[in-house]
């Protein structure tokens, strides 16, 4: 019930875990046990970064700019700090045999994103606020798709796309 009271604050639930890295939050997405916290504990491991929480993340506007806010479930993890950290990138992820990174473009990241908001689909009205915020998302903040293993070539791949 708390997701449905922070909609009409243009606040919205995302699942996923997340990273602090480099002052800006790294969210990796995808439904359950894809590897959202193996990818978060490999930048704890590889680059020192620090999880911020292992399932969820608050996203809204803070100074102009989206930013992932604490939120006080953190689901199997046991993660959760309430910090709020502007977002560098949203990381949808898939199990790969290779390491590849990509921007999606709008339309081929809308229904991946939606798909791991917290949302009352029923609500109409609710629903339609949901879309337009996430149309300002998609036009403000990157989204990748992660086809990853587990190692640390899946960070050097994803970190080579953001920051170089």
């Amino acid at each position: 019930a708390l997701e449905r009271r922070m909609l009409p604050l243009d606040n919205m639930v995302l699942h996923c875990a997340y990273v602090s890295y480099r002052g800006e939050a790294i969210l990796f997405s995808a439904p359950s046990e894809t590897g959202k916290t193996t990818q978060a504990n490999l930048w704890e491991q590889y680059r020192g970064s620090r999880t911020i929480n292992g399932d969820r993340a608050l996203l809204g506007q803070v100074n102009g700019r989206w930013a992932a806010q604490g939120w006080p479930v953190c689901g199997t993890s046991e993660v959760c700090h309430n910090l709020t950290i502007p977002v560098r990138a949203i990381v949808m992820l898939e199990q790969g045999k290779e390491n590849t990174v990509r921007r999606l473009g709008a339309a081929e990241a809308f229904p991946l994103l939606y798909s791991q908001l917290t949302v009352n689909r029923w609500n109409r009205s609710g629903s339609i606020h949901a879309m337009d915020l996430m149309d300002s998302i998609l036009k403000e903040v990157p989204i990748y798709l992660l086809r990853c293993t587990i190692s640390e070539e899946s960070v050097c791949c994803l970190e080579r796309v953001l920051y170089d």
